[in-house]
């Protein structure tokens, strides 16, 4: 047990005396609706007597807590994703009428191999060109639902794997927006009713449920976790079904490898961005693994620290997550570079965006391909695995 720094008037689960020592395992738990609330004890005699009758109790209260973090986490990581592997070309944002609106020339009808390389390299996030942080976390999310489940799929299942729980990826049409971020591209104002991609975690101990959205911060809501019940009756209009092939856990990452593969001309800007992506997100899992390597924990472990603890080694966790994608990005833009200089000269650039197989690296398969450029940007770790 810990003491708070606050004496607060609340009365021991045990003997109903006040109470000010808080157990470790369920404190700090979000408190929902269902009116459980972690215990407080007078004494670590009154703990130990109330353990038979508290442990349900706890043990769901500490699962509870884990699923928060884990989305916390999660956020964090797709914030700084995207961030790094930011490809629209915004050049203005204007607030008008209640609403933020992006103007990207993100993808020209017709551009030669350098044009095409702009487009398909991350460029600088407009900071500046944001007001306030939730703006900016408004124009990370904005249009990358799809992108939070299917590039973080891996990671997710990494995050949630020591708990017991079913993941399911969910198609819906949102409804309730507490902002709403608008795209223009080349003069014309995005006016179709978009989709949005949500995962649900489901505790098979207890039957909780929740959803999990990294990418509603476009629609002004800042947390990743959000009861079940909840998000569905306030936040939903409807569900969306989906092709037979894709309805499953991983079915958004098949549908990206699957339009990465696609040979169709039309599809070129598409597929460049879809790999790039692709091998930049291996960097997450990858990052986590080393992480937990170097320290000699595991997230799940990570996930049920007292807060204190929790809040340092995540802070660990991230900025080497951060570095890892900034090497990587780095690496991409000097590889273009030697490309532009390459083409420029008429030799044949080094990156193969349209090469055979996954991605650019010929004759090499797709988990191949992404220890190459790991193995370049000098990011091999020993437990990498993908």
């Amino acid at each position: 047990m810990e003491t708070t720094t606050k004496p607060q008037a609340q009365l021991c689960a045990h003997c109903q005396k006040p109470a000010n020592l808080h157990c470790t395992r369920c404190k700090d738990t979000p408190i929902l609706a269902d009116d459980i609330q972690p215990a407080v004890y007078c004494s670590s005699e009154c703990q130990r007597a109330s353990w038979p009758t508290h442990k349900s109790i706890c043990k769901r209260l500490k699962m509870r807590k884990m699923v928060y973090r884990a989305g916390d986490i999660l956020q964090e990581m797709f914030y700084m994703f995207r961030e790094h592997v930011f490809n629209k070309r915004v050049f203005k944002i204007e607030y008008k009428e209640g609403k933020m609106f992006i103007f990207d020339d993100q993808k020209p009808e017709r551009f030669p191999d350098d044009e095409m390389m702009a487009c398909h390299v991350p460029g600088p996030f407009p900071h500046s060109m944001c007001k306030a942080d939730e703006d900016r976390k408004a124009l990370r999310t904005h249009m990358a639902c799809s992108d939070a489940v299917a590039y973080l799929h891996e990671v997710v299942d990494h995050v949630f794997g020591g708990m017991p729980c079913v993941l399911t990826e969910l198609d819906i049409k949102p409804k309730n927006h507490k902002r709403e971020a608008v795209s223009v591209m080349r003069g014309v104002v995005d006016a179709i009713d978009h989709q949005h991609n949500i995962i649900k975690v489901k505790l098979r101990s207890n039957g909780e449920a929740f959803i999990l959205d990294l990418a509603s911060a476009q629609y002004g809501y800042y947390e990743p976790i959000t009861v079940w019940t909840d998000y569905m009756q306030n936040r939903v209009r409807c569900l969306v079904a989906r092709e037979k092939k894709y309805d499953e856990w991983g079915g958004l990452l098949k549908d990206y490898r699957e339009r990465e593969l696609s040979r169709d001309p039309k599809e070129v800007w598409l597929r460049m961005v879809l790999h790039l992506n692709g091998v930049i997100s291996q960097l997450l899992k990858h990052s986590i693994l080393c992480w937990e390597e170097a320290v000699g924990t595991s997230i799940l472990k990570l996930l049920g620290l007292p807060k204190h603890q929790y809040e340092m080694q995540k802070k660990a966790l991230l900025a080497e997550v951060d570095a890892d994608l900034g090497h990587a990005i780095k690496w991409v833009e000097d590889q273009c570079e030697e490309d532009k200089k390459l083409r420029s000269a008429g030799l044949e650039g080094s990156m193969k965006w349209e090469g055979e197989g996954a991605g650019g690296v010929d004759g090499a398969n797709e988990v191949d391909e992404v220890k190459i450029v790991l193995k370049e940007m000098g990011l091999t770790g020993s437990v990498f695995v993908v």
